[in-house]
C-alpha cells in the first residue's frame, strides 16, 4: 500500500483482507494524534484503489493508551471483522473486536467488544470467519510463554 494514502502518523501494524466484492479492507494501528499510544483505523478500497469510506479512515478504536496488532477478515455478508490487542486497561490486557458494515458503519459499541480478558498479554495471529458470520481467533496467550 502506498503510504501517501495513510494519515500522517507513524504506522506500526497493519492487515488486509478481501471485501468479497473485488476490493480490499485495510486496517492500521497508527500513532494517535496525541502521541500517547496507538489507535486502530480502517478503510475500504475498490479494485482500482479508490477509498470507499470517504477520505478519512474509520476509527475502530481510540481508547486511551495503545491498541495494536489488528487482524481482519470479512464475513459472508461482506462485513469487516477486526480483532486487536488493547493494553491500555488498568487491571487487565485484552483482545477486543469490532464489526464494520460494507458501507462503513461501526456495528458494535465505540472501542469494540471485549473478546478475551486476561492478566497476560494475548497475541492475535488471525481472525477466522465461519460461513454463518460467526468468527474465532487464532492466537497465543502470554501466560503460556512465561518463565
Amino acid at each position: 500500500m502506498n503510504q501517501s494514502v495513510i494519515p500522517c502518523r507513524k504506522l506500526c501494524w497493519s492487515d488486509i483482507c478481501s471485501d468479497r466484492a473485488g476490493g480490499v479492507y485495510a486496517v492500521l494501528a497508527v500513532n494517535n494524534q496525541n502521541s500517547t499510544g496507538f489507535d486502530v483505523i480502517a478503510q475500504r478500497f475498490d479494485q482500482s484503489g479508490a477509498k470507499l469510506w470517504g477520505q478519512d479512515w474509520i476509527l475502530v478504536s481510540a481508547s486511551a493508551g495503545t491498541q495494536t496488532n489488528p487482524r481482519v477478515a470479512s464475513d459472508p455478508a461482506g462485513n469487516l471483522v477486526v480483532a486487536f490487542q488493547d493494553g491500555s486497561l488498568p487491571s487487565y490486557e485484552g483482545i477486543f473486536g469490532q464489526r464494520i458494515s460494507p458501507d462503513g458503519v461501526v456495528q458494535w459499541q465505540e472501542g469494540g467488544r471485549t473478546l478475551i480478558q486476561t492478566e497476560y498479554e494475548e497475541d492475535v495471529y488471525d481472525v477466522i470467519v465461519h460461513e454463518n458470520t460467526n468468527f474465532m481467533l487464532d492466537g497465543l496467550s502470554g501466560a503460556r510463554n512465561r518463565d
